[in-house]
C-alpha cells in the first residue's frame, strides 16, 4: 500500500485544550492556539500570494571568488548528535563532551532538529535510519526527555520549529483506510489536534516568518507547489519549494531534469519581484536567509563532492568559497554547520570564509546532528 504523509504540530502546553473541527480536503479550521497570522508578513514580500511575480526575473550578478583559506579550528557551538545506542550527546570543539542523554535506549536516534531560540531539540527514533519512529522533545540544559505523542520520518524535511521556538511540526506516516493512506496536519497542546486531513503527498516541511509551509505533489484539481497555512486553510503560494522567509522569500527551483542529472537554482522573491540568483548552467541549493539579509547557498561541483559556499548580498552578487560541505547546513552564531557527503561534521565561518572539520569524525555511532540557533 502506498504511504502518503501526516504533518503533526507539537505545542508546549498553553492552557486548556481547545476543540478542533476536522474535515477531509485542503481546508481545516482550528479554534485555539494555532492561529498563524502571516497574511501581512507574506504580503510584505509577496504582493499577491499565489500569483506570478510582478516584474520580470532579474539577471544574476557576477560572482566574486575568494581564495580558499586553510582549515581553521572547529568552533565551540551548541551542537548535538544522535547515536545508534539511542542517546544524544554534546559535540564539543575537540570531541564528545558531557553526559549522554538517554532518549530511546536500544534504538537509533535517526533525526535531530534544534529550535530557533536555542532551548530545545526534537529527536526521532527508529529501528532503522529509514523507518519512521516515535518523536521526543529534549531539553539539553536539564537532560529531560518528553514524548511528543507522534511518530515521524527521520528526514531533514520532517521537523520544523516555529520561529519563536514554542511549537514543533513533524512529518509522519499517514493513517490508512479503504481509499489508501492519508495525510494530516495535527497540533499538540495537551493532545494531538488535526488541522489538515488530506490524501496528498507532502514533503519539505518548514516553519518560517511566512508560517508553516509544505510542498505537495500534484493531484487531481490540485497543483503541485508550496502551500502555506493561513490559520484556517492551506493556501497555494508558489510552484517552487520554499526554503526560508525572513524579509524576503527564498525558493528552490528545479531548472533541469535529465535521466541521470538534475539542476537547481536559488530564487529570491521580494516586494520588487523575483530574482534568479544562480548563474546559468550552475546548480545550487539554497541554505538560509542570514541575519544581515544575505543569502547562503551551496553550489554543486560535478563530478565529486566538492563545491562552494555562495553568499549573495543585497545586490545579488555572489561571494564564492570553495570547499566540501552539505546542502542542509544550519546557521548558528556566525557559522554554518552541517555534514559533508562522507558524513564528516563541518562548519563554515561566515566572518573568515573558511571551513572547519570536527576532529571526532571517526565516531561511526553518530547517526544525526543538530545545532541550536544562537
Amino acid at each position: 500500500m502506498k504511504w502518503r504523509n501526516d504533518v503533526s504540530v507539537y505545542e508546549r502546553p498553553l492552557g486548556d485544550q481547545t476543540a478542533v473541527s476536522r474535515a477531509r480536503g485542503l481546508a481545516a479550521v482550528i479554534a485555539g492556539a494555532l492561529v498563524v497570522t502571516t497574511v501581512a508578513v507574506v504580503a510584505a514580500f509577496w504582493p499577491v500570494a499565489g500569483t506570478a511575480s510582478l516584474t520580470a526575473p532579474a539577471a544574476p550578478a557576477a560572482d566574486v571568488r575568494t581564495q580558499p583559506q586553510p582549515t581553521i579550528a572547529f568552533p565551540e557551538l551548541p551542537l548535538y548528535a544522535g547515536r545508534a545506542d539511542g542517546t544524544v550527546v554534546r559535540i564539543g570543539a575537540s570531541g564528545i563532551g558531557g553526559k549522554a542523554i538517554a532518549v530511546c535506549p536500544g534504538k537509533i536516534v535517526s533525526l535531530l532538529a534544534g529550535s530557533p531560540r536555542g532551548a530545545l531539540l526534537v529527536a526521532v527514533c527508529g529501528p532503522t535510519a529509514a523507518g519512521a519512529g516515535p518523536a521526543y522533545v529534549i531539553d539539553p540544559a536539564t537532560g529531560s526527555v518528553s514524548d511528543a505523542g507522534v511518530t515521524a520520518f527521520p528526514r531533514n524535511d520532517a521537523a520544523a520549529w516555529s520561529p519563536d521556538g514554542t511549537r514543533l511540526a513533524l512529518l509522519s506516516p499517514g493513517t490508512c483506510d479503504a481509499a489508501g493512506c492519508g495525510t494530516r496536519v495535527t497540533v499538540r497542546d495537551g493532545g494531538i489536534r488535526e488541522i489538515l486531513p488530506s490524501t496528498l503527498s507532502v514533503s519539505d516541511l518548514r516553519w518560517t516568518d511566512a508560517g508553516p509551509t509544505i510542498y505537495r505533489t500534484a493531484a487531481k484539481d490540485v497543483p503541485a507547489g508550496t502551500y502555506r497555512w493561513t490559520g484556517a486553510a492551506w493556501e497555494w503560494l508558489s510552484a517552487d519549494r520554499l526554503v526560508d522567509a525572513k524579509g524576503s522569500v527564498l525558493l528552490l527551483r528545479r531548472t533541469f531534469q535529465g535521466s541521470v542529472q538534475e539542476r537547481y537554482a536559488v530564487v529570491q522573491h521580494s516586494a520588487s519581484g523575483e530574482t534568479v540568483l544562480t548563474p546559468p548552467n550552475a546548480s545550487e541549493w539554497p541554505l538560509a536567509i542570514l541575519d544581515d539579509g544575505s543569502i547562503a547557498a551551496w553550489r554543486f561541483a560535478s563530478p565529486g563532492p566538492a563545491g562552494a559556499i555562495v553568499r549573495y548580498d543585497q545586490s545579488g552578487r555572489g561571494r564564492v568559497t570553495s570547499g566540501e560541505f552539505t546542502p542542509t547546513a544550519v546557521p548558528s552564531g556566525g557559522w554554518l554547520v552541517g555534514n559533508d557527503f562522507q558524513g564528516q561534521i563541518r562548519a563554515y565561518s561566515l566572518e573568515r570564509d573558511a571551513f572547519a572539520a570536527w576532529p571526532g569524525q571517526s565516531d561511526a555511532s553518530i547517526q544525526a546532528t543538530a545545532v541550536l540557533r544562537q
